[in-house]
């Protein structure tokens, strides 16, 4: 079932990108959760719809990445969107100029195959900026491993040594040399400094792995995180206020002979910053 998993999401960005607002409908459940809020799948439909058209009426998605469950019950992708405002769109303002950014979302599917639930994180920073081209992932070859890989054992395995302080033991087993984050050449020493900066930025971090897709067929890895705990100091150029946080991370991993070449990842920097001034 999860190449139908793929191809009901295919169809899906498909029919918003098409306007075909009666085949959007038709791949939802009748009730549809969209980051905690629920509604009718008539509801969703027409908000999406009324976002679109006032808000960015040329906006189109583009299906970067995709990850596919196993069981054929969820997805994971990377979208990007190209679309020219007609208002105001967070702090981004109107200039004629097209736009774009990036988006992580889970969706989640029932036994029927139709949409039940939507997890999305959007780059708002680069909303904000109204930054006219954001990265797409490169064409190149990634290959299988020389030896059979329990990708879900090595990913755990990897995850575990950044709490576990044995990065610079392990780190080298399941990462390239060098490896790319959201576009950016990383060596392994760098991204350790990299991490060790994130975490040492918020005190008591408390790091909950709430869902994972392994998709062994396309040498990918999709993760869902949530943080909480006492940011001491800037986080992504965010000063703290002495209040606590609780926010989401939707990273995508590509796998390249067995150890990680690209991950895309996004963090919820809107409800970051909510905590921080609630």
């Amino acid at each position: 079932m999860a190449p139908q998993a793929g191809s009901i999401y295919r169809s899906w960005v498909d029919s918003v990108n098409a306007r075909n607002w009666d085949e959007a409908l038709n791949l939802l459940a009748p009730s549809v959760e969209y980051n905690s809020h629920e509604s009718s799948s008539e509801a969703a439909v027409g908000l999406i719809k009324a976002h679109i058209t006032e808000t960015m009426p040329d906006n189109k998605t583009d299906i970067d990445t995709l990850v596919v469950d196993r069981s054929g019950l969820k997805v994971a992708a990377r979208l990007i969107h190209h679309a020219t405002l007609a208002k105001p769109y967070k702090k981004a303002e109107v200039t004629g100029k097209p736009i774009e950014w990036a988006e992580n979302v889970w969706t989640y599917f029932n036994e029927d195959g139709k949409i039940v639930k939507i997890i999305s994180i959007s780059d708002s920073e680069a909303i904000n900026r109204n930054t006219e081209s954001v990265p797409r992932t490169p064409a190149e070859p990634r290959s299988l491993p020389a030896e059979p890989q329990n990708l879900a054992l090595a990913y755990q395995t990897y995850m575990q040594s950044m709490q576990a302080g044995t990065m610079a033991v392990e780190f080298p087993k399941f990462i390239h040399p060098t490896s790319y984050h959201n576009n950016v050449p990383l060596t392994i020493p760098h991204l350790m400094g990299l991490l060790a900066n994130i975490f040492g930025s918020i005190q008591d971090l408390d790091v909950k792995l709430l869902d994972l897709i392994v998709d062994e067929d396309s040498q990918q890895i999709a993760g869902r995180f949530q943080f909480g705990g006492l940011p001491n100091k800037e986080f992504f150029g965010i000063p703290p206020t002495g209040k606590t946080v609780q926010f989401t991370e939707h990273p995508l991993y590509q796998i390249h002979e067995g150890k990680i070449l690209r991950v895309w990842t996004l963090h919820d920097l809107e409800a970051y910053r909510k905590c921080l001034e609630a």
